[in-house]
């Protein structure tokens, strides 16, 4: 989820084509909120594919597993064929005084021929923190989807979740976040889940 150096330049290692920074009219779910979907097991419309470390495919199997859980999940808003979606960046602190690890925002991005989000994406460090070992966090154009790549003791894969703004358990959270009870949450995430939390209203 974090970025650093030319972002066009790192995203295209992985194939994928940086077209801004996104500012929905309305606020989004934000991206330190959404990556919790790993941790919620028994929410509806949750999917997953994973592959086991020692598979000597590992590679193509979890890249194949991300694309078949965006695509039959809903992630991509197509625009002239070419699939779009959100995700979480990091950015690099704007001065010295910046905090030294701000929160991530979406950056709206569209996926290119070819990619590869699960090798060539975890070692620019901006999909995870090294090949075959994924660590991002996604979001569909109208906020409904949720993708998360994620690295676990034995296996890497894909989680996918709809509607989180149906969901109690991602409620109850942002609701503890914006109230300061999680410990975890700088003030920028506490502001962010409180906006999230009155566009539902």
């Amino acid at each position: 989820m974090s970025g650093t150096g030319d972002l066009p330049a790192v995203l295209g290692r992985a194939g994928l084509d940086f077209h801004g920074w996104h500012e929905p009219d309305v606020p989004y779910i934000p991206p330190g909120l959404a990556a919790m979907a790993i941790h919620f097991p028994d929410v509806e419309g949750r999917s997953w594919s994973c592959v086991n470390l020692t598979d000597p495919d590992i590679l193509e199997k979890a890249n194949a597993g991300w694309h078949r859980v965006a695509l039959d999940g809903g992630l991509f808003d197509f625009d002239k064929g070419r699939p779009r979606f959100l995700l979480a960046v990091r950015p690099e602190p704007s001065s010295p005084e910046a905090p030294e690890h701000p929160e991530a925002r979406w950056a709206v991005v569209g996926l290119a021929d070819p990619w590869d989000l699960m090798g060539a994406g975890g070692e620019t460090g901006l999909l995870g923190p090294d090949r075959c070992r994924p660590g991002f966090v996604m979001l569909s154009l109208d906020g409904d989807v949720i993708v998360c790549g994620e690295t676990w003791q034995t296996e890497i894969g894909t989680v996918r979740v709809r509607t989180p703004r149906r969901h109690r358990r991602f409620l109850e959270l942002a609701q503890g976040i914006a109230g300061g009870v999680s410990y975890q949450a700088g003030a920028e995430l506490r502001g962010a889940a409180a906006a999230w939390l009155r566009s539902l209203d």
